[in-house]
């Protein structure tokens, strides 16, 4: 068993090489976007599993540093493919939209912050928050000056499909053999000697791995159960549209299938967030189809799930609820001191704390954290209310303007990633209020430069009529 888990970890580590330097190949000799987005989706969710894997087999942290930072190295790249592959970048005239002028706003102010050094974490410490925090424009940028045709896009969408499918079948033999795939990877391990994170919890991986009286949620091969269950509303949303786009009656029922597995995914995580994310997502999306069979669908689930908790739940599940619904619920709690402790910090530093003092990714300090279940919130913390009032200007208008885009579509090709674009960030809103959800980096960035993608064509559009 040990021998063919070491076939398969050298496998996966080949795979990730080899599409690395394929990648940059692709980048720098011929200027080809593509290759950062195939990286992207491939490499993103399984990220921290391999991590996990390459300290377990090795015992290295410089090697779990060298593929932590592979994919900077890609999205870094585009940057500069980006501007040096552009024909006279100097003399491009730039059209910006609000969106752009937004996300420009955010990332000076981020970088204001940084170079003069605001607050008590070290200038490493803010410098790896900051890039943190530019990755995800820096795809939208991306995505707003692709130059890829739908055609080019569809491998993609299927790739994040077949992810969505292997997610589901890895799930599913978490749940049948309730036992989770990251106590088997050494991720425990991995936390404590990389990140100096002890286990917490009851199964010796972190406290999101369980959920109240007990209860195992899993990750699959995301980075935890509320990546897994936040992934997976992309999911949802490219299995429902191919689902509704296609043509061919056997496509539909295999895109029918994806969309159920997805479904069932986030059930695995057993987290409340995308489960109420999910429902008010199909709920936006049949209005934004004005397909009124969905919302039925939608409100017929909802009654069928009442019931089932009403009367066939597991008493534990039946309390889960109710302690959710009435905050006794520890998770619950805790997102509430959270709050309270952020929206305090907001109101008596208005300005801000500075970069890496609120979260829980990368560059943050547990000792100087304040708050950090709440992205709209922990951006207020270290930005302030500039900031954060910035950032949920940023997620307003690339829902709204992917709708613009959607509906300005001419044939239904066009209207595909802005559907993607439009549905995942508004079902991600929920997860947002709950956790630093911005560092779930497959659906980060995918997203972001689906946005992008959808501002070029709306902007396209704009000039001409």
């Amino acid at each position: 068993m040990q021998g063919m888990g070491l076939i398969i970890f050298l496998l996966l580590v080949s795979c990730i090489v080899g599409l690395f330097l394929k990648s940059i190949y692709e980048l720098y000799v011929k200027g080809n976007e593509f290759y950062v987005l195939l990286f992207i989706i491939a490499f993103l969710p399984e990220y921290t599993v391999l991590l996990s894997l390459i300290y377990k087999h090795t015992h290295s942290i410089l090697m779990v540093h060298v593929f932590q930072y592979l994919k900077e190295i890609v999205i870094f790249s585009s940057l500069i493919v980006l501007v040096f592959y552009h024909k006279n970048f100097l003399q491009y005239k730039f059209s910006l939209t609000r969106l752009d002028i937004l996300f420009i706003l955010f990332i000076s102010t981020a970088f204001i912050y940084l170079i003069f050094q605001v607050g008590s974490a070290s200038f490493v410490q803010q410098l790896v928050y900051f890039k943190n925090i530019l990755t995800g424009a820096i795809l939208y940028f991306l995505g707003r000056n692709s130059v890829l045709t739908f055609d080019r896009l569809k491998p993609l969408l299927n790739l994040i499909l077949v992810i969505t499918f292997i997610s589901f079948i890895v799930g599913s033999l978490e749940k049948v053999t309730d036992t989770h795939l990251h106590s088997r990877i050494g991720f425990g391990d991995y936390n404590m000697q990389v990140h100096n994170k002890e286990p917490s919890g009851s199964y010796g991986l972190t406290w999101t791995f369980q959920a109240q009286y007990g209860r195992k949620r899993f990750g699959s091969f995301f980075s935890n159960p509320l990546d897994y269950s936040a992934s997976m509303l992309m999911g949802v949303s490219v299995a429902l549209i191919l689902f509704l786009s296609s043509p061919f009656r056997n496509n539909r029922i295999v895109y029918a299938f994806l969309f159920i597995c997805a479904i069932i995914n986030i059930y695995y995580a057993y987290s409340r967030a995308s489960f109420v994310a999910l429902g008010l997502m199909l709920l936006y999306v049949a209005f934004l189809l004005r397909y009124y069979r969905l919302i039925l669908l939608t409100i017929f689930g909802i009654i069928l799930t009442g019931a089932y908790l009403l009367w066939f739940a597991p008493k534990e599940t039946r309390y889960f609820v109710e302690d959710t619904l009435t905050f006794r619920n520890a998770s619950s709690i805790n997102h509430v001191i959270e709050w309270l402790e952020g929206l305090e910090s907001i109101r008596n530093n208005p300005f801000g704390l500075g970069l890496s003092t609120s979260g829980n990714i990368g560059g943050v300090e547990k000792d100087i954290k304040v708050g950090g279940e709440n992205q709209f919130i922990i951006y207020g913390v270290q930005l302030g209310v500039l900031g954060m009032s910035l950032y949920i200007l940023i997620i307003f208008f690339a829902i709204r303007d992917s709708v613009k885009a959607y509906h300005l579509g001419k044939d239904q090709s066009d209207k595909i990633i802005p559907f993607i674009a439009a549905s995942t960030k508004f079902g991600l809103i929920l997860p947002l209020f709950t956790a630093n959800a911005e560092a779930y980096g497959f659906i980060s960035m995918t997203s972001w430069w689906m946005v992008g993608y959808s501002m070029k064509y709306l902007k396209s559009q704009s000039h001409a009529s």
